[in-house]
């Protein structure tokens, strides 16, 4: 079995992959097949019964894409209180005011706990260490040592929302673009509405449409 030192590099390895996981990430995404039209101009919508948490993805969404060279506006900038997109009114108003060629929408549609357990393990080290009884041992000697010890199982529990985000073309009314995501921190707006804005930039960059 190798000393514990050994393993230090690979751990620390680890730990860095581990924190580099961005905390929302596509999961799929789809196209339709015929779609080659570019878009100019998006409304932002996040569908959600609560108006503080649907400013921040629409305004945070909105300006992700201005500064990436997308003309986007958040909905909520033409809706009067209590009305909503899924109001067919509302959304015809909201899209002429705005001029929008398509509406990005932005819901969640599931959260889950899920559990992740880091097993246990054994290593080396020395059972006794005191100078008085090993006058003459070092660090080095204590990290190669022959006794054991045991490390527990790490379980960790945690949300994950799925998200669901549809692109419509305002002239023909049309699904175009759909895609999946998936984050372990649903409860930071901001943070997780950059990351959504940056993958939808990238997704539909990458499909022709922006």
């Amino acid at each position: 079995m190798q000393p514990f030192h050994a393993k230090l590099p690979v751990l620390l390895v680890l730990m860095l992959f581990l924190t580099s996981c961005a905390a929302t990430h596509m999961v799929d995404s789809w196209h339709a097949p015929s779609q080659g039209k570019k878009y100019q101009k998006l409304l932002v919508s996040r569908v959600t019964q609560n108006r503080s948490n649907q400013q921040i993805y629409e305004d945070v969404v909105s300006a992700e894409l201005k500064q990436r060279g997308v003309d986007a506006v958040p909905a909520h900038l033409y809706m009067k209180n209590g009305d909503t997109l899924a109001k067919r009114q509302a959304l015809e108003n909201a899209v002429r005011e705005s001029g929008a060629e398509a509406i990005l929408s932005i819901q969640t549609t599931g959260m889950e706990k899920r559990t992740n357990v880091q097993p246990g393990y054994m290593d080396n080290y020395p059972g006794y260490w005191y100078p008085s009884a090993f006058p003459y041992w070092d660090m080095y000697g204590y990290y190669g040592g022959a006794a054991t010890f045991y490390e527990p199982p790490v379980v960790t529990t945690y949300n994950v929302a799925t998200i669901q985000v549809h692109l419509f073309d305002t002239a023909s009314g049309k699904l175009v673009w759909a895609a999946t995501f998936e984050s372990t921190e649903p409860g930071n707006a901001v943070s997780v509405s950059k990351d959504l804005a940056g993958d939808i930039i990238d997704s539909l960059s990458r499909d022709g449409m922006l």
